[in-house]
């Protein structure tokens, strides 16, 4: 029963609703997404004072790629990568940036106990070319290790809540991280889902990494005491046994030091095989 209700989930949600939680893909299958995200904002941070480009806007776009393969029925291999076009489509105080930037490579192995899943999860990021005078460089421009924990319970056929712990350790001067998760899957009809969730991520001991010789700090402006809050609201459409839909918008609820945007929006296909 329980194996039943957990292929329910897979087949019906999108790559974001299962495969980056808890439960496994299974034993040769594989998933692949591709995601199209876009923000816009018109301030930012500079040596710890914000500064405001209103009523210019810079915007953020950039295209996720994402490949998910069961090793075995409890093992899943995840392999993502992203390309950034940020600051290309208005003038903005500094150059722009299109680049892949970054890369991560996990290993994720889940434990099964009636309706509910847990799963532990090991990555290795690596980061695009890092640009320190641009002032919409993507990424910390650091490697780093990820460390996650996720935990799901099957609520009936068609619906579940899952919580996700992940902790990002950087080398040298970039700030790690902690972020949590918590979101709601909702089964809405037989093609039709609903997505509900909660993200906070809060950067720890760093340093701000500004740089003297250009007057800019990049993208994701290093500062220790950085932390957002974040809710969405998301949708996914199944075309077929192989093909689904999803979109999701997002809201910055709260932030402190913090240059995300306020709201964000993406689309994107998938395939199962």
């Amino acid at each position: 029963m329980l194996k039943t209700l957990i292929m329910i989930f897979i087949s019906q949600f999108s790559l974001s609703f299962v495969y980056a939680c808890a439960w496994p893909l299974g034993s040769n299958k594989s998933y692949l997404g591709i995601n199209y995200s876009i923000s816009e904002y018109n301030s930012i941070f500079k040596n710890r004072t914000q500064v405001n480009f209103s009523p210019e806007k810079i915007t953020n776009e950039s295209w996720d790629l994402s490949y998910y393969t069961g090793l075995n029925e409890s093992d899943t291999l995840i392999l993502t990568t992203k390309y950034s076009n940020i600051g290309a489509f208005e003038p903005v105080p500094g150059p722009a940036v299109s680049q892949v930037s970054d890369t991560y490579l996990g290993f994720k192995k889940t434990y099964k106990l009636g309706k509910i899943s847990a799963a532990w999860e090991l990555g290795y990021l690596i980061t695009g070319d890092y640009q320190a005078d641009r002032i919409t460089s993507p990424g910390y421009g650091e490697s780093e290790l990820n460390f996650a924990w996720h935990w799901a319970k099957i609520l009936t056929s068609s619906d579940f809540y899952s919580v996700s712990a992940r902790y990002r350790k950087r080398a040298n001067a970039a700030p790690n991280a902690v972020q949590l998760n918590f979101e709601y899957g909702k089964k809405l009809d037989n093609k039709h889902n609903a997505r509900f969730l909660i993200f906070y991520d809060e950067q720890l001991s760093g340093v701000n990494l500004f740089d003297p010789s250009s007057g800019w700090i990049n993208f994701s402006f290093h500062r220790k005491d950085e932390s957002q809050l974040i809710g969405g609201v998301g949708f996914s459409r199944k075309l077929n046994s192989t093909w689904n839909l999803n979109f999701l918008i997002a809201h910055k609820f709260e932030g402190r030091n913090t240059d995300a945007s306020d709201r964000s929006i993406s689309i994107g296909i998938g395939a199962s095989f």
